[in-house]
């Protein structure tokens, strides 16, 4: 759906078969759907989002390419990618204000993938953030504030990995993490590469490294490299950071923001095999964090999932924290002022 609610944005294969077809269509009814892109990928889902001024539609993956087109048809779509023969487009996102795609591919050299700025309009090649290394691994990355992105990479094409902030065609990008540690990467499922979420506005990027063998805490930096970064809170499980919780909407949620009281939300393992338990702060680090819940009773898994109330400075999470096996609903102070009080049974 377009950001102003016109117009439904689809794909699809005739008879499940073919190539994919993008079409637009009135909300309302006024029109038939109109085509207006053909991708060649015979199988699987091709991701594609409109952008947030509802005028234009990017999709793609693959050795396929990565294209856009306006919601309104009129003109063919505008290949964004460069075209290295056997290259390919490995993952992608919108920029903050919907004017760019950033997106990591191996079109500079085929031994690394390497991250690309690119017009969502086309109105200029794509551009190169960094310098292009053999092996070198783009593992996360997020669009940040004034065109810049923070991206987790290799740069020694080891098993190191660092936080690094840049912008096409501005020079070397700058370390966000301390010399020396390491981004953790988790194994929990459905989060394949190091933990890193940008704050909204993008000013600011959270985090999570090893500072020492089975040590590693939750981090906030400027996401221009102003300033170093400051420890949020230690982390007792090195290899699964922080957890990803499902949220209501059926998006993993690593971190959730409050951005009137400029904390984060998180969910972390306090302890050796502990329950999973809700923590609090400020993501600027000018205060500890604070655990949300009180004590599970014996053989509780912990917290189940947590939403934000931003408006009313409120934490709601579902969890078995009074008896195992029975799941409750609480509400919380952002800022663990008050203990969780109990809402329903669930």
């Amino acid at each position: 759906m377009t950001a102003d609610g016109s117009t439904a944005v689809f794909e699809g294969r005739s008879g499940g078969s073919g190539p994919f077809r993008f079409c637009s269509v009135p909300v309302d009814g006024s029109a038939a759907p109109l085509e207006i892109g053909v991708f060649p990928q015979a199988f699987g889902y091709v991701p594609f989002e409109v952008t947030p001024d509802s005028s234009m539609v990017v999709y793609g993956l693959g050795q396929e390419g990565l294209f856009s087109v306006p919601v309104a048809g009129g003109t063919p779509p505008i290949r964004l990618n460069g075209g290295l023969a056997g290259s390919g487009i490995l993952t992608w996102k919108l920029g903050l204000d919907g004017a760019s795609v950033v997106y990591v591919s191996n079109e500079a050299r085929l031994d690394a993938g390497d991250l690309f700025v690119v017009p969502v309009d086309g109105s200029a090649p794509a551009t190169q953030v960094g310098a292009s290394i053999a092996r070198q691994f783009i593992a996360s990355f997020e669009p940040a504030a004034s065109g810049r992105i923070a991206f987790v990479t290799n740069p020694s094409a080891t098993s190191h990995y660092d936080l690094l902030s840049g912008e096409a065609m501005a020079g070397a990008p700058v370390l966000l993490n301390d010399p020396g540690d390491n981004l953790v990467i988790p194994g929990e499922i459905g989060s394949w590469g190091p933990l890193l979420v940008n704050t909204p506005g993008g000013t600011r990027s959270i985090f999570a490294a090893s500072t020492g063998p089975g040590v590693a805490a939750l981090f906030s930096a400027p996401s221009d490299g102003s300033t170093p970064a400051v420890e949020l809170a230690p982390l007792i499980d090195s290899s699964i950071p922080v957890h990803v919780f499902p949220s209501v909407d059926g998006r993993a949620a690593e971190l959730l923001f409050d951005v009137r009281r400029q904390r984060a939300v998180f969910g972390a393992v306090a302890g050796e095999d502990g329950p999973l338990q809700l923590f609090s702060v400020p993501i600027d680090g000018s205060a500890a964090a604070v655990r949300l819940n009180t004590d599970f009773t014996a053989g509780s898994p912990g917290v189940h999932y947590f939403v934000l109330a931003p408006r009313i400075g409120r934490v709601f999470f579902a969890a078995d924290q009074r008896e195992a096996g029975v799941t409750e609903l609480f509400s919380v102070p952002i800022d663990g002022s008050k203990a969780p009080r109990r809402i329903v049974n669930l």
